[in-house]
């Protein structure tokens, strides 16, 4: 058994305080506890977990703790683990969580003979959620590296990134973090720096995946999945669940007035707000406000004024950030010891502030995906396979409103085919890959995270799409090489996505070796029609020639 760590005490003591006696503990074990059970533990009594810097390309995680017991087939975690995409084409997740994991393979069924002829391999966790993902597009600017900000998925500007779980793509390439390479990144502050390495502009297409500290609710995530394999047949089945949990709100308190708005206005959250205006007494050092009626548009209101005037100042108002054009109020600079807004009277009926005098509520969120997939071998050189998922986004649980559109599915067919074109040659043949492939994702479809092609929206020229609807995307592919001079290949797919979008795609692929000369192409060709614009031919590629 190995071990490493620091035990530390300390005693704290001052003019204006009593004595402290301060304790910190770090252990780290690895090694065997048995003669098939190796140990692997992370164990510290420090409150204050640090997260590592985002400058360098390996990170220490300072605040997982864990203990992990694993043998040839069965592994066992407990405490702060991190579970990654299954094995499935629609579910695609990276979460960070506290719990507990399982995982275990072992023999399904044998033969008359003791031959193993099935294996089943099951695995499951039963955690809280430590982040929720988000997905930012940064508006590159010339010359500037950076710092840019990124924010949650409502906006928010403050928030703390997981340490470790970015992913950071430019025009398609995932980048390396650290100061010798690609970027580095701040997660308590939740910006980005780019390095020298990058020069960034206008043009490029910058995209940040990231989990952040989401703590408006505890959130608890299930997860499940069997994988069953013989020689020939492969059934994989993954189940995902992860639920605010309603009854413990961390950062809002949410009474029976607000239930009972919440349980109301169903999926429009736009209507999750309630006034934010206390009645106080007059105090020199706070900001007050006093209430005028006045009259919007024939409508009776009450527009809030700052005043220091102990006889009318008597309201305690906060202030949000609803966006441009959505508020009647702004900040205006004064003397006051602390920020101030001013009623903006409307112009045509059109808001000219940014701020109101409200607090918005937060519901509680249930996410949930179920997959089913199979392959089957039809012989040694054909295979079929196919994948269905259901999904589940329900945005306001305390609510029953608007449920309808809450589920809905997804799936994917396909064929393979493999043929040897010089079948003498019994060492490194040339083959033809032939591969016919159907999906089919319906409009109200959630996906957990992407699990498409991060350039997907920017290959079919989807940006400009503004309604949802469900998308066929049929598609066969030919490709003909062999390991030593690399392949030739290409595709066709068509992308329908109801009235409102069509388009059709070449794509081309070739990286042949040939004795001294290597070729490298990759390229598409596309032709779309939407109600938004057209386009006859737009085309993309890339050669290299050795």
């Amino acid at each position: 058994m190995q071990k490493s760590g620091a035990i530390s005490r300390g005693i704290s003591f001052g003019n204006n305080q009593d004595v402290v006696v301060n304790s910190n503990l770090n252990l780290q074990l690895s090694g065997k506890i048995g003669d098939n059970i190796e140990l692997t533990a992370a164990i510290t009594d420090d409150n204050i977990p640090i997260q590592p810097d985002g400058n360098t390309q390996q990170l220490q995680d300072f605040d997982r703790v864990y203990i992990q017991l694993a043998n040839e087939n069965t592994k066992l975690i407990a405490g702060d683990f991190q579970i990654n995409r299954p094995e499935s084409y629609f579910m695609n997740f990276n979460k960070r969580l506290k719990g507990g994991s399982f995982s275990t393979k072992f023999d399904a069924l044998k033969n008359t003979e003791g031959k193993v002829i099935a294996t089943n391999k099951i695995s499951a966790s039963i955690a809280i959620a430590r982040g929720r993902f988000a997905r930012n597009q940064i508006q590159g600017v010339e010359g500037n590296q950076g710092p840019y900000r990124l924010r949650g998925n409502n906006n928010e500007v403050f928030i703390i990134i997981l340490s470790g779980s970015e992913k950071v793509y430019i025009d398609g390439r995932l980048l390396k973090r650290g100061q010798e390479n690609d970027y580095v990144i701040d997660y308590n502050t939740a910006e980005i720096t780019f390095t020298s390495k990058i020069l960034v502009t206008k043009d490029l297409r910058l995209f940040v995946e990231f989990e952040y500290a989401d703590n408006n609710f505890s959130r608890t995530l299930y997860h499940f999945s069997d994988a069953f394999e013989t020689e020939k047949l492969k059934l994989v089945f993954n189940a995902y669940s992860e639920q605010d949990l309603k009854n413990q709100p961390l950062q809002q308190s949410l009474e029976a007035p607000e239930l009972a708005l919440l349980d109301t206005i169903g999926d429009n959250l736009t209507l999750a707000v309630i006034p934010n205006v206390d009645t106080v007494v007059y105090t020199n050092n706070q900001i007050l406000y006093t209430a005028v009626d006045t009259l919007v548009n024939g409508v009776p209101t009450i527009k809030y004024k700052y005043s220091s005037d102990s006889l009318i100042a008597k309201f305690r108002v906060g202030f949000s950030n609803v966006g441009l054009f959505n508020g009647n109020y702004v900040q205006v600079n004064t003397l006051a010891n602390g920020k101030v807004y001013q009623w903006i009277d409307p112009v045509n009926g059109v808001r000219q502030g940014s701020f109101e005098p409200v607090v918005q509520l937060v519901p509680p969120r249930k996410r949930q995906m179920f997959t089913l997939g199979g392959e089957y071998k039809l012989g040694q050189t054909l295979k079929a396979g196919f994948e269905a998922a259901y999904s589940v986004n329900d945005i306001n649980t305390l609510s029953d409103k608007d449920s309808q559109d809450d589920g809905d599915v997804a799936f994917r067919v396909y064929m393979q085919k493999l043929t040897k074109l010089n079948p003498k040659d019994t060492v490194d043949p040339w083959t033809l890959n032939t591969t016919v492939n159907y999906e089919q994702v319906n409009k109200n479809f959630t996906a957990l995270e992407r699990f498409r092609n991060v350039e997907f929206d920017r290959d079919w020229n989807l940006r400009t799409l503004t309604q949802p609807a469900t998308q066929h995307l049929p598609s066969i592919a030919l490709g003909v090489g062999n390991k030593r001079n690399g392949s030739v290949n290409y595709r066709f797919t068509s992308f329908l996505g109801g009235a409102e979008y069509t388009a059709f795609q070449n794509a081309y692929n070739t990286d042949l070796h040939l004795k001294d000369y290597h070729l490298a192409f990759n390229g598409s060709q596309t032709q779309s029609k939407g109600l938004a614009q057209n386009t006859f031919l737009s085309a993309t590629g890339r050669t290299c020639i050795r």
